[in-house]
């Protein structure tokens, strides 16, 4: 089977404008392209693949190929990381740049999403390539077993469209939200202690961010006084999954350039400008 076929086959295949896994795996095969590929002309032909159907009120067929064409870089594959990760997959982001030199260990199996027995040991960034293709089969991965740096910047965030913060040092997100603002990517932060969490996003013209986390170098993070108990990371990581997810369909509400703040004891939440 060719390119040029493949819609009628969809046309052929589809129940309610659904296409089922099966049928993008057999037009994988026939046609030798990649489930990303298959589903990507899927998309742009007017089909949905069934795993979006509860996404149909939220996203329009074209937001959905948006996301599917775009690609986030993952800075830090552990708390925040993993729980991005997995629900920007799950609302159909096609690609990811992974990058962490850590391995998981058994103190992270109080909060880390995929960090699992079978799982100790293994690189991060390696384990959530892996377990993305199992939650959405359609993704592509880059998986780097390596610390960021800003002299390696361009290398590790090109074609990235947005970039996440999953990282537990001050010093290192201070670089990276300086690389954002060098390479003109929106960055969005994330941080976590505790019951306590905060988020902010930095648009790509922008270096507020860059700023106030320089100020904060040196500082070590409060996760390392007050631990990290298993909700505070996927809350912060949904923060950041809905505000990437609008970022990359250009929605206009966006709350670029501020900082929240949450305490998940009193359920308190509080925002404040960085301009």
């Amino acid at each position: 089977m060719n390119r040029d076929a493949l819609p009628a086959f969809f046309e052929a295949h589809q129940i309610d404008g659904l296409i089922s896994l099966a049928t993008a795996e057999q037009a994988a095969q026939a046609s030798g392209l990649t489930l990303y590929d298959v589903e990507d002309m899927a998309l742009a032909s007017g089909f949905l693949p069934k795993r979006y159907q509860r996404n149909r009120t939220l996203f329009s067929i074209a937001d959905q190929l948006t996301l599917h064409r775009s690609r986030v870089a993952l800075v830090g594959c552990g708390g925040l990381g993993g729980h991005s990760a997995e629900m920007l997959a799950r609302c159909g982001v096609g690609c990811f740049t992974c990058i962490d030199p850590d391995s998981f260990a058994e103190h992270n199996l109080n909060r880390q999403r995929f960090c699992t027995i079978s799982s100790l040991g293994r690189p991060k960034a390696e384990v959530i390539a892996e377990e993305l293709a199992d939650i959405n089969p359609a993704t592509q991965v880059d998986a780097h077993v390596e610390a960021f740096r800003f002299d390696c910047a361009s290398d590790l965030l090109g074609g990235a469209r947005i970039v996440l913060d999953g990282l537990d040092s001050f010093d290192v997100r201070s670089e990276l939200a300086s690389a954002c603002g060098a390479l003109s990517v929106p960055f969005i932060h994330g941080a976590i202690g505790g019951w306590y969490g905060q988020f902010g996003t930095q648009s790509a013209d922008s270096d507020v961010l860059a700023q106030w986390l320089n100020s904060a170098c040196g500082k070590v993070g409060l996760e390392s006084e007050l631990g990290n108990p298993s909700f505070t990371p996927p809350f912060i990581a949904a923060l950041q999954a809905a505000a990437a997810v609008k970022i990359l369909l250009s929605k206009d509400d966006v709350f670029w350039g501020k900082l929240f703040f949450c305490d998940l004891r009193r359920m308190s939440f509080d925002a404040g400008s960085l301009g």
